[in-house]
């Protein structure tokens, strides 16, 4: 372009059209180098807008100075407005004003322009006074104001809660010669909303449309912007509706913001059917996406979320940082990183750069599921990056490592690793150290952090002393809390209702309602305005001391004051009234909560109630609320159940109680009820319920079916129960029909059990070995015949008898010694869940991680962990500190002897002997039992606090198991030697009747077999077979219906158990009948299937625990298969 043609509109248009203001800035200079053109007023004004627009303020004060020098400054105001206008838009409030103090001073007239936008900015930012006085300024140069100065006011008057002041201004604006406009309405409107003000702000906006004043679209947006932050979406739809009907269209931010309202008073539905109705000639943009999806974000509806973020992809819709930040800052907080990761990686793809926001998302979701070390690593990624970590990613990191207690670690990483990287940690970073140390407990520590911070000179804030204040309250030590208070004052703080209501609590809890009195009067006196809870805490005490009517006047202020009670402030006063045996006040009361809109009963109010009517005998009432209780899926503790139990006993009305029970854990939202089986067992066996065997059915239902066995022989009606409970008959039998019924048996446990298989435990593998290992005789006594070596076939006899017995005296020990065994190893399981406990309590309780990296004991961490657990500092744990510990562990999942446990660990410790765990025996002490969890569950480089919950977890789990299988065990009885006595009278009378009997009943089958004209073949190998094992078939299968690991267990151990016994006891006494009556051994056929079945099953299930469906199919096999071959065998080839 020539210089001739180069005029100002054409830089104004270059300049406007150039994104990067310092390109254009190169542009605007290169022009003014050009002879001939000359800036003129737009192109430095436009020059001045687009450098201050985007925060260019150095380079924007050279254009001015520039100008200042080639213009006439007296018209410059309209350039100096546009400058206050960007600092006001960055919050650079000082310099707009030092702009306008500036503008006289260099020649620049003021107009009211000047003055209301400088006004305006400092109304924007709070500086009410100081606009107050440039309007009084502005009065005194004589400068008249118009409809936006007081517009202005207006918006000053309102945002200082004073919409009536405002309101009268708009009412005088006619006197003033300012007509109002719809401006200066909806101002005022939105002021007397935000005051709650409903009435008298929809009436002023029926005027002003009734004036025919129809409020632009932006206007109205900023209107119904403040009633959806306000919550009052229904109030902002009643607007629409009104101007929709003045023509007024919407457009897309309008509804942007009626779905943030909606989003926000929790309509989520709602928001996504206004979502699918914005109008149509109107598509949603990003900004409508991100709206939504961080309404279904902060409502935990994840899925929903990434259906909109597809939706907005497959629509043209470009996601942006903000909306994949805020998915996987939703997955996060759900605990879902994994899935959080897995939407990055897609991000990443389609060219998204994680930023710091992206980052700390997931570090705070890691190190909330205490995966710290995984933080570390994410952080480390974020950084090779070239992602340079911010103050708040660091807080991120030592806030993981404080909740996690390793305060040592987060205070390294405060210390040292921040500042290296050069960066200061703030208050806040403080905070989080000081919280997580109160958190455990070490209030003392947390001064000390508070006492270095303030040193440093990070100023504390209201939180900081809060925190503190709960700390010492929580322990009572209500005199250091009183001093945090006052250091508050000291450094300027204000205490808030946070601070009284730790301190009232604190006072309630110590049991000084005097103090607690005073000091919620004081605080209205500080001008601290009580909320609910500070009102629940005092109802709370007030019922606790028996001033139930006080707390009752209580109830009624905190109403009074515009305050709403809540289900607590209700359910705290039942709880008073039923203490007090007043259950009709309880009654009345809980009938007004019901009443009440938004308010519903929890479980608490109706255990409380159930609880309070059953201790006054109204088993009417206490039934008809444990009824409604269940209905609405409230789950009742075992004390509410058994005072009900108790109650209905008492009245004699155990039938009540019984069909109750059945109708409500069946029927109702209880049906999930953990402790159904406990509650039924506690009623059959407490009630003595003879007759109603169904109850005992129900529990088999359950799975209690070990429990059921165990106690149906002490009810009085033992016939009855038989009639119901599925208990089979365990018959003896002594033929190849126990190894068909193996194979059967095995296969409907396998098909009922599960679709997709049965997983059995190791003790039921220990169970198939023996099996296997009992066909040692069977194969002894066939060796003759296998080499042919007829001579040696009664010497073979003999050995056979000889080992068969043996097995069985054997296997007849294991089984006496067996519940001893099991309880050496069920306390033993207990005293590894005593150490876990204790280790897992360690790690909470320490500064810093057990173990390093490495995993290797850290003994400085080992040694203050001595010092805080040695609570009267005399350099030693004595027995008493001992018990105090693991009672203070609360470990109530098993049945521990509080006395055998502590001399357990004294035992691991004391290596000196003196009853006392010194400080170096603590260390190595602890220091064994951490390698030895960290080859207990497995992973040698475990040093996390996921490692210390995964080895309580496994020891627990270790523990149920055995409690489990003791189930299994017999129980020991008063004389143990009369019990063996009768059971080896009892073997021996088996025995006796087996040698009787086995000729007479062979001799039956055959002459039953000539006599029905029935092949004795298929008597003997099937209608034997299935007529004396039916029973105990089917006894196997219901048992296998439970579906559970240890029924199945229990299931296959009585079948090996049963094939054990034969292949000893049975054949002993054939072998002995062939040997001293001088019989030959001849069945060959029959000892070749016993071998094949017991060696098949037996591999099965030796060597592993879960098995999968077709392997049922292959042991199926084996029953027609071994018919088969007995019958080729002997009547085909003769081996008979």
């Amino acid at each position: 372009m020539s210089l001739r043609t180069l005029l100002p509109k054409h830089v104004v248009a270059v300049i406007k059209y150039q994104k990067d203001p310092l390109r254009a800035l190169e542009m605007f200079n290169s022009a003014a180098r050009d002879d001939g053109f000359k800036h003129n007023l737009f192109t430095y004004k436009c020059m001045v807008d687009k450098l201050g627009s985007h925060g260019k303020f150095k380079a924007m004060e050279d254009i001015i100075s520039e100008m200042r020098i080639n213009l006439d400054n007296s018209l410059l105001e309209g350039v100096y407005v546009s400058s206050m206008k960007c600092y006001g838009k960055r919050g650079m409030v000082q310099d707009a004003v030092n702009t306008f103090e500036r503008m006289d001073f260099y020649g620049c007239e003021l107009t009211v322009v000047s003055y209301n936008t400088i006004m305006n900015i400092l109304v924007e930012f709070m500086h009410y006074d100081q606009a107050h006085k440039v309007y009084l300024r502005m009065l005194d140069k004589g400068i008249v104001p118009d409809i936006y100065t007081f517009t202005i006011r207006i918006k000053s008057f309102c945002r200082t809660q004073r919409p009536h002041v405002a309101l009268r201004l708009l009412r005088n604006l006619s006197h003033r010669g300012c007509p109002a406009n719809a401006v200066a309405y909806c101002t005022v409107v939105s002021g007397l909303y935000e005051e709650n003000c409903h009435c008298e702000a929809c009436n002023l906006f029926d005027e002003m449309l009734s004036r025919k004043l129809y409020p632009d679209i932006l206007t109205f947006n900023k209107l119904i912007n403040v009633l959806c932050q306000k919550g009052e979406v229904v109030e902002s739809y009643k607007l629409v509706a009104k101007i929709l009907k003045r023509g007024t269209s919407l457009n897309l931010f309008t509804y942007n913001i009626l779905i943030q309202g909606l989003c926000k008073d929790s309509k989520v539905s709602d928001a996504i059917s206004l979502f699918h109705h914005i109008g149509d000639d109107l598509a949603p943009d990003v900004v409508s996406y991100n709206t939504l999806i961080s309404g279904l974000c902060k409502h935990s509806k994840l899925v929903e979320a990434v259906h909109y973020l597809h939706k907005m992809t497959n629509e043209g819709c470009i996601p942006n940082d903000f909306t994949y930040n805020t998915i996987i800052n939703g997955y996060c907080k759900l605990g879902q990183v994994h899935d959080a990761c897995n939407l990055l990686k897609d991000a990443e793809f389609k060219g998204f750069v994680p930023d710091h926001v992206t980052y700390c998302s997931l570090i705070n979701g890691l190190c909330e599921e205490g995966e710290t070390d995984r933080a570390f690593e994410l952080f480390d990624e974020s950084q090779r990056k070239g992602l340079k970590p911010n103050t708040e990613i660091y807080n991120s990191l030592i806030k993981g490592l404080s909740q996690q207690g390793l305060i040592l670690q987060a205070l390294d990483v405060m210390n040292d690793e921040m500042i290296e990287n050069g960066f200061n940690p703030d208050i806040c970073t403080y905070n989080i150290i000081i919280n997580g140390l109160c958190k455990m407990g070490n209030v003392s520590y947390a001064c000390i952090v508070l006492n270095d911070a303030i040193a440093k000179r990070y100023l504390p804030d209201v939180f900081t002393f809060n925190t503190l204040i709960d700390g010492y309250c929580k322990q009572l030590k209500l005199d250091q809390a009183l001093e945090i208070v006052d250091r508050m004052w000291t450094h300027g703080l204000v205490p808030d209702v946070i601070t009284y209501n730790s301190v009232l609590n604190g006072l309630c809890k110590a049991g000084k309602t005097t103090d607690v009195i005073e000091t919620f009067s004081g605080m209205g006196k500080r001008g601290c305005r009580p909320n609910v809870i500070t009102y629940n805490i005092l109802i709370e005490n007030l019922c606790k001391a028996n001033k139930i009517q006080e707390a009752s006047e209580l109830l009624v202020k905190m109403v009074n004051e515009g305050l709403t009670p809540d289900t607590i402030s209700f359910s705290t006063l039942i709880h008073g009234f039923c203490r007090n045996s007043d259950l009709d006040g309880a009654y009345d009361l809980f009938k007004k909560l019901e009443d009440r809109k938004g308010l519903l009963p929890n479980g608490y109010t109706y255990r409380v109630l159930v609880n309070g009517f059953c201790k006054t005998g109204n088993i009417d009432f206490a039934y008809k609320y444990l009824t409604d209780m269940l209905n609405k899926g409230f789950v009742p503790t075992m004390a509410t159940f058994g005072q009900v139990i108790n109650c209905l006993s008492k009245k004699g009305q155990d039938e009540t109680s019984s069909l109750h029970f059945n109708n409500s854990i069946s029927n109702s939202k209880a049906r999930a009820i953990t402790g159904a089986g406990r509650v039924w067992f506690s009623l059959w066996v407490e009630l003595r319920v003879c007759g109603k065997a169904w109850i005992a059915s129900r529990l088999v239902g359950l799975g209690f079916v070990l429990r059921v066995t165990k106690h149906i022989v002490v009810i009085d009606i033992k016939e009855t129960a038989q009639n119901q409970v599925l208990i089979g008959m365990v018959i003896k039998p002594s033929n190849i029909s126990n190894y068909m019924k193996h194979n059967l048996g095995y296969n409907k446990v396998k098909a009922t059990s599960n679709c997709s298989g049965v997983s059995t435990d190791i003790q039921t593998s220990y169970a198939a070995r023996i099996m296997a290992i009992s066909i040692i005789p069977f194969v002894l006594v066939q060796l003759p015949r296998v080499f042919n070596f007829p001579s040696g076939q009664r010497l073979a006899v003999l050995i056979s008898l000889i080992v068969a017995v043996a097995l069985l005296v054997s296997y007849c020990v294991y089984q006496i010694f067996q519940p001893w065994i099991q309880r050496r190893r069920l306390a033993y399981a207990k005293h590894k869940h005593v150490i876990s406990g204790i280790l897992r309590h360690a790690q909470m309780q320490a500064l810093g991680r057990l173990m390093d990296k490495e995993g290797t004991p850290d003994p400085d961490v080992l040694k203050m962990l001595f010092h805080k657990l040695d609570e009267n500092s005399d350099g030693s744990l004595s027995h008493a500190e001992l018990r105090a510990l693991i009672i203070g562990l609360q470990i109530d999942e098993i049945n521990l002897d509080m006395d055998d446990a502590v001399k357990k660990i004294m035992d691991d410790f004391d290596t000196s002997r003196n009853s006392t765990i010194e400080e170096q025996e603590f260390v190595v002490g602890i220091s064994k039992w951490l390698t030895e969890a960290r080859h207990y569950v497995g992973n040698t480089s475990s040093y996390s606090k996921k490692f210390m919950d995964e080895f309580h977890s496994k020891t627990r789990e270790d523990h149920d198991t055995l409690i489990d299988q003791s189930d299994e065990v017999v129980e020991s009885v008063d004389k143990p030697g009369l019990t063996i006595f009768k059971a080896i009278l009892l073997l021996l009378l088996g025995t006796l009747l087996a040698a009787i009997f086995a000729d007479p009943l062979v001799d039956a089958v055959d002459n039953f077999s000539l006599a029905t004209s029935i092949p004795s073949f298929f008597i003997s190998f099937i209608a034997m077979p299935l007529a004396t094992n039916s029973s105990e078939a089917v006894s196997s299968i219901i048992f296998a219906r439970r579906k559970k690991q240890r029924t199945s267990s229990l299931t296959f151990s009585e079948i090996y158990g049963g094939v054990t016994m034969n292949n000893t006891l049975c054949l002993a006494v054939f072998l002995a009948l062939v040997y001293f009556r001088g019989l030959t051994w001849d069945f060959s056929a029959e000892v070749l299937i016993i071998l094949i079945v017991c060696v098949v099953m037996g591999l099965f299930a030796s060597f592993r625990t879960t098995f999968a469906l077709w392997t049922c199919f292959v042991a199926f096999l084996l029953y027609p298969f071994s018919l088969g071959l007995v019958y080729l065998l002997d009547f085909v080839f003769g081996w008979s």
